[in-house]
């Protein structure tokens, strides 16, 4: 499943890894359940992470680079629901094009979410449509660069002038990526180099 370098990021051994490593569930009342798809693109060992630059006209988050997703709708039969929904609505990915590979552990963020990750394979060929309202750009960016800024470690950093804590950030044309989008990603990370 890995090797030295790298692990290997087809589809089917981030299954495989997912099936082995069940997500720890959080429970709090007090925070917005929500739901983020890790969109893998491509087919092959190599595959593209999607992500959403976040315009200004959103309410949270404006102008942060995220994966696809948002809060759960009363509609939304389950959290994975949630997360197909939200493709479609930001980057117009229909559910029928996700393949979800597995589940990750919930995450709690500073702006009052719940957030259960998903890992999908984007199995069609990609005909974007982004909401104008959520979507400032799209960026699709190789694993093994992601990769190969996760092996460098954490570095320290200060957010909001508070003490400075280790943390990943990863940068790609310009676009910082941070908080809990890098977490979450640092989690997948994990995941896959322990598999």
């Amino acid at each position: 499943m890995t090797t030295m370098d790298r692990p290997d990021f087809a589809a089917s051994s981030i299954k495989q890894v997912l099936a082995a490593n069940p997500p720890a569930p959080l429970s709090n009342p007090k925070l917005i359940p929500a739901a983020v798809l890790i969109a893998l693109l491509g087919s092959g060992p190599n595959p593209r992470v999607l992500f959403t630059v976040r315009t200004s006209r959103v309410e949270h988050h404006k102008g942060e680079v995220s994966f696809v997703g948002g809060a759960r709708d009363p509609e939304d039969a389950s959290l994975e629901m949630t997360a197909l929904r939200e493709t479609h609505e930001e980057v117009g990915i229909p559910p029928d094009d996700v393949r979800i590979l597995g589940q990750m552990s919930d995450h709690e963020t500073r702006s009052g979410f719940l957030v259960t990750p998903f890992v999908g394979s984007i199995v069609a060929d990609r005909n974007y449509e982004p909401s104008a309202i959520e979507v400032a750009e799209l960026l699709e960016v190789p694993i093994f660069e992601l990769w190969a800024r996760y092996k460098k470690g954490p570095e320290l950093v200060s957010y909001g002038g508070g003490t400075p804590s280790p943390a990943y950030e990863f940068h790609h044309d310009g676009n910082r990526i941070w908080g809990a989008t890098a977490r979450m990603l640092v989690d997948f990370l994990d995941l896959m180099k322990a598999g």
